[in-house]
């Protein structure tokens, strides 16, 4: 039996490293989730082999196994939590605002990148223009905005720097109808939380990283509104401001932000809205799904 449990341990602590490292070299949401589930096994495995040779020895194995694995459930959600309470609490903006960048040339020379930008241009996008954000002092977000030949459909493809060096990209298309209705289908895997106006329709689909696909589910969503679609004539650097700081102030109404700034209240964001971004976090880091907005 300690045989087995070795090759257990070993060959899901090799696995787990085999998995990040191709989730970091390909950027692949689907090794990243196996290397969170194999690197809880190994650390499971790891508890389970101190508590039955030094603490508890004796008790069940099975007994032993389920209380190593929810020790480091319990161990994960604690650094999440802080995690998040960290993110409510630093300088970092929540809504972030954008920018016209001062040079065209954000997009990456890796392959997966090269061949992103020819399918955008095969399914007739054509940039529009290059934003970026500054999270911090060298922490930047890098936008390129596309629309198709009628301005009925708009792409943004962010390109977001990761604490590992990589960069993750994100992509949302979005159309608005006649009516006012918004139309959001993207990929994004970053967790949210709060709240989208009524008016928008958003699809969130964080294992879907190919451009192609997005576009079609983007395009089914509109075909099953069956809704004309209304050209997107104004700035996009203005609108998708404008697009922040009204989500800003309905969350903030909604009760995801705190409605004010107090120093006796450290946190920019309340403890409903915490829990739901740590929520979202386990959802999107252990099962690929974010919440349904």
């Amino acid at each position: 039996m300690d045989h087995l449990w070795g090759i257990a341990w070993l060959g899901s602590g090799v696995f787990t490293v085999l998995m990040l490292w191709g989730a970091l070299r390909t950027g692949s949401p689907l090794a990243s989730i196996a290397a969170r589930w194999s690197r809880w096994a190994f650390l499971s495995l790891s508890i389970f082999w101190v508590l039955d040779q030094v603490i508890l020895p004796g008790y069940p194995p099975g007994v032993l196994l389920v209380v190593s694995a929810l020790v480091w459930f319990l161990v994960e959600s604690m650094v999440t939590h802080f995690a998040v309470i960290s993110l409510s609490r630093s300088e970092w903006p929540l809504f972030p605002r954008f920018k016209v960048a001062e040079s065209s040339e954000i997009w990456p020379n890796g392959t997966r990148f090269i061949r992103l930008r020819d399918a955008i241009r095969r399914h007739g996008f054509k940039r529009v223009q290059t934003l970026v954000s500054d999270l911090a002092e060298e922490i930047h977000v890098r936008l390129a905005i596309f629309q198709n030949e009628d301005k009925t459909v708009q792409l943004n493809v962010y390109f977001i720097p990761s604490l590992r060096g990589t960069l993750r990209v994100s992509l949302a298309l979005q159309s608005e109808t006649v009516h006012g209705r918004r139309v959001v289908t993207d990929n994004v895997g970053l967790p949210f939380g709060g709240f989208y106006p009524d008016a928008w329709w958003v699809e969130r689909r964080p294992l879907m990283r190919s451009f192609e696909q997005l576009l079609s589910r983007h395009l089914a969503r509109l075909d099953a509104w069956g809704d004309e679609l209304a050209p997107q004539e104004t700035d996009p650097l203005s609108r998708l401001n404008d697009d922040q700081s009204r989500i800003e102030r309905l969350n903030r109404e909604l009760g995801f932000l705190h409605q004010t700034a107090d120093d006796e209240i450290p946190d920019r964001i309340t403890a409903p809205g915490r829990y739901r971004i740590w929520k979202e976090i386990w959802t999107l880091g252990y099962l690929g799904r974010s919440r349904r907005y």
